[in-house]
């Protein structure tokens, strides 16, 4: 095949699976305060999460689109105070290990983003 026929094929399929626009992830911004509790905390510590700050800002950069969020959890963990379908919750842990705690956030285009960060643990 001739170098410009290669390059023609090349260009042509690369254009086959491109039909409409690109749908960028939305950015997830996990918060969360305290981000350690203390060894052996026995669900005394109420940790606070937040996802109210992500953001589809190359596909909604004025943010009228509706944003689902999902909260994974570490298995023991318990929601005081909203769920894991909201922007916002708190939870307690019993304080045994780092915890990992990982936020999904999904346009409406079916588009998802996350991010994860690590409850740690302190001896007194």
């Amino acid at each position: 095949m001739k170098r410009g026929a290669w390059l023609a094929t090349l260009l042509s399929l690369a254009g086959a699976g491109c039909e409409g626009e690109l749908s960028h992830p939305p950015v997830a911004r996990l918060a969360m305060d305290p981000q350690y509790v203390r060894e052996g905390d026995a669900f005394v510590t109420t940790i606070t999460l937040s996802g109210k700050t992500s953001a589809d800002p190359f596909d909604d950069p004025t943010g009228k689109q509706k944003l689902t969020f999902r909260w994974t959890l570490p298995e023991g963990a318990r929601v005081k105070t909203g769920s894991v379908s909201a922007a916002d919750l708190t939870i307690a842990l019993a304080g045994d290990r780092p915890a990992p705690i990982t936020l999904e956030v999904t346009d409406e285009d079916g588009v998802t983003g996350s991010a994860t960060k690590v409850i740690g643990i302190f001896k007194p």
